[in-house]
């Protein structure tokens, strides 16, 4: 059967076979890096583009507080900021 596909396509086996994979190889990558909205959900996602919530200032800071202490570990093996 692959053999007259490849005929049939005017073709080698090997060429044949490599441009199907390699359009199954494209397919499945685009059906992984496309997201399907509901015409609701993509016009909420336009929406918080357009018109994005105000920043919390508060959390910012508490971020930078916890991100730039130096970690250690702690008797439980967790790690802890600041400790």
């Amino acid at each position: 059967m692959i053999e007259r596909a490849a005929a049939l396509m005017g073709t080698t086996v090997s060429a044949f076979m490599i441009q199907n994979a390699y359009e199954a190889a494209q397919k499945l990558v685009a059906e992984w890096e496309t997201i399907n909205l509901s015409d609701r959900d993509r016009d909420a996602f336009l929406a918080a583009l357009e018109n994005p919530p105000k920043p919390i200032s508060a959390l910012p800071r508490r971020w930078l507080g916890i991100v730039s202490a130096p970690f250690h570990d702690s008797p439980s093996g967790r790690f802890r900021a600041g400790a």
